[in-house]
């Protein structure tokens, strides 16, 4: 789950105040209503991105959030964040699992490092053993604690070990078609069956680890038999099993649930190697589920499933086959706070939380028989609930790029354009539109899930370029975030996991690629860009998950600018180039990072943070643009600040409340 942003405003959650359209009014009755609750930054959270929620024995709820992590007496927050010096700084801000070990000690897992808070509150990092890939040891992706205590940790290059008697962890190598030399994995997901084999998900597809051994193989899809009672899909055992598996959960019975990132959810036997295939169809009928993105999976009891994913919730009855949905309605306060749920999670009360890119949801079973009957509004003033960049033509026309399509602001008239993006040979929806850039011509850019687009200024006409399997352009199957065009009618391009940086003319395809292998930081650390711009060198300069990455396309040359020591890995979450040549760059921790070039080889930067010494509110920003009158605006959580950067004066503006 993750998402990209571009500039400023795209962390307000009103655009433009008086951008109304017609709005047709309608009665919504549902078969199954589920009266959602909602928590959110002005009730105590720290973000409203929020990836995974966790409960401890006592009773306490976590929540990690992209600003810390988080503990949740029902009352009151309490927060544990990049803060040197604080006895509740960890080592990075960006949580991405949680979890409490047989001794009550609990584990938070970062990008950059793994924490121990034990039972008196003393907070640890925790070293990992380095061999056989130091490079990216560090980025923790899962952590799993098996019926023998022992503690599993996903990384971003393998898998690690501890067992509960032992204070050291080991690495679990995986190997490949009887190799003999392991190869770097991302892990996604781990789980153990009841006769202890280990199920992992991997960058290879779905392995196991036997009991007793310490090596991990891919399990062979040729031993896996389709039992699905439903129409077959178009999906074969390979393609299926060697999918990323983003989740997995073992149910009484011995069966173990997978939520693959293409192609839905698998209810897999272990013993018999025979498996159910939940699939969505290009358009799902109601019944169905409701998008193949599983992000994550809950088991409520023997015959009731629920299974996270990018388009809500789905709630399965096993026995019946059939999935009711759950999303995000606008003008709705009791439906999820967005359709994106990184995760669902079922406490010891029975309540279901719901983690999302809009705060937190959560669902009390003893409200299902209050039904709800209420007017909605058919249609929002835009696509989607979440933005993720804009940026405005030579007619002063926004382009709003949002989870739900593509739209234009007329900001003279005041009136916005629906317009979502659909592909050309199905006609569906284009759903995640991650970025949009006008360039010099005034012609439109955007990336999304299923690739590029460009919409001719002249013409009015529009062409997707596919990342589909097979496609002639060369392009990976996986999102792109960023899309940053240059001056010459070429594009930019970031994306997902094994995109590595492309080039790429429409004409010629792809003309330059960069990082495309695991032979470099940005690719074996799972590095990925937030923003990107070319400065007035020629330099491709990216705003990424650790520090900053530079291209010089004419030499070929990579460099690497990490912020903070060499220790941390600092998230760059915007990037600004100002008249005088200055860099500056918004980070999750730092505050505001001032890069000034100079003239010297040994250091040809100087690097200055502006942080809440200097007057900030909050040092975990989001991102910078600058004005014509040399003054730079930054967003937080909370705050849009102006920063005079001849003066150094700041102004602060509370933004508005997103609940």
């Amino acid at each position: 789950m993750v998402f990209s942003f571009h500039k400023l405003v795209r962390y307000l959650c009103v655009i433009i105040s008086g951008v109304l359209i017609s709005l047709s009014i309608v009665f919504s009755v549902a078969a199954n209503q589920y009266q959602i609750e909602r928590l959110n930054i002005s009730d105590g959270l720290p973000s409203t991105l929020v990836t995974m929620i966790y409960q401890q024995k006592n009773g306490f709820l976590w929540f990690a959030t992209d600003s810390g992590v988080s503990r949740y007496d029902g009352q009151a927050f309490i927060h544990f964040q990049f803060s040197p010096g604080s006895k509740r700084h960890i080592s990075n801000n960006f949580v991405t699992d949680i979890i409490e070990d047989s001794q009550g000690n609990i584990w938070f897992a970062t990008e950059d490092g793994l924490n121990q808070l034990t039972l008196d509150d003393q907070l640890s990092i925790y070293p990992l053993n380095l061999e056989p890939f130091a490079q990216n040891t560090n980025w923790i992706t899962k952590l799993y604690q098996d019926p023998s205590n022992n503690l599993w940790v996903g990384t971003g290059s393998g898998l690690q070990f501890k067992s509960a008697s032992s204070a050291q962890f080991i690495s679990i190598p995986l190997y490949l078609n009887q190799q003999k030399t392991a190869v770097e994995t991302s892990i996604y997901s781990i789980v153990a069956d009841q006769q202890q084999r280990l199920w992992v998900g991997t960058d290879f597809g779905l392995a196991v680890l036997e009991p007793n051994t310490q090596a991990l193989h891919l399990f062979e899809p040729n031993m896996a038999d389709n039992n699905s009672n439903k129409v077959s899909t178009p999906i074969t055992a390979k393609t299926l099993f060697n999918d990323y598996i983003l989740s997995s959960e073992v149910a009484d019975n011995g069966l173990i649930w997978f939520g693959t990132q293409n192609y839905g959810l698998i209810r897999f036997n272990p013993n018999n190697k025979s498996y159910q295939h939940y699939y969505a169809q290009a358009h799902p009928q109601q019944g169905d589920i409701i998008s193949n993105y599983v992000t994550s999976i809950a088991i409520e009891n023997p015959q009731t499933i629920w299974v996270s994913t990018n388009k809500g919730v789905g709630v399965l009855s096993i026995a019946s086959g059939q999935f009711d949905w759950i999303t995000s309605q606008a003008f709705n306060d009791h439906s999820l706070p967005s359709d994106f749920i990184d995760d669902v999670f079922i406490d010891s009360s029975g309540l279901v939380w719901f983690a999302s890119t809009q705060g937190v949801g959560y669902y009390s079973p003893l409200k299902q028989a209050s039904r709800m009957y209420k007017p909605l509004a058919n249609d929002s003033e835009l696509s989607g609930e979440n933005v993720f960049a804009l940026s405005v033509n030579k007619q002063h026309h926004v382009w709003v790029a949002s989870n739900n399509g593509l739209d234009t602001i007329d900001l003279e008239r005041k009136t916005a354009t629906l317009s979502p993006l659909t592909n050309e040979s199905d006609n569906t929806l284009i759903s995640s539109i991650w970025n949009v850039q006008v360039d010099a011509a005034n012609n439109v850019w955007a990336s999304h899930d299923k690739g590029l687009s460009y919409f001719d200024a002249k013409s009015q006409h529009v062409t997707h370029y596919s990342n589909a399997p097979g496609n002639p352009y060369g392009f990976p199957q996986t999102d792109f975030y960023t899309v940053t065009p240059d001056n010459k009618g070429n594009v930019w391009i970031t994306g997902y996991l094994n995109a590595g940086v492309m080039l790429f003319s429409p004409s010629e395809g792809i003309l330059k690629h960069y990082f495309n292998d695991n032979e470099n930081l940005y690719t074996s650390g799972g590095n990925f860009t937030f923003d990107a711009i070319i400065i007035d060198t020629g330099e491709l300069w990216l705003a990424t998950t650790n520090g900053i990455f530079i291209i010089d396309s004419n030499s070929d040359k990579t460099t690497h600018l990490s912020l903070g020591n060499d220790r941390e890995n600092i998230r760059t979450s915007g990037i600004y180039q100002d008249e005088q040549g200055v860099i500056w760059a918004t980070t999750q921790g730092l505050g505001l990072a001032k890069i000034t070039p100079t003239t010297k080889d040994e250091t040809p930067y100087n690097i200055e943070y502006i942080t809440r010494k200097d007057g900030l509110t909050d040092n975990r920003l989001k991102a910078v643009t600058g004005d014509e009158q040399g003054n730079l605006w930054i967003t937080s959580r909370q705050m849009l600040t102006q920063y005079a950067s001849r003066t150094g004066t700041i102004t602060h503006y509370p933004l508005p409340k997103c609940d």
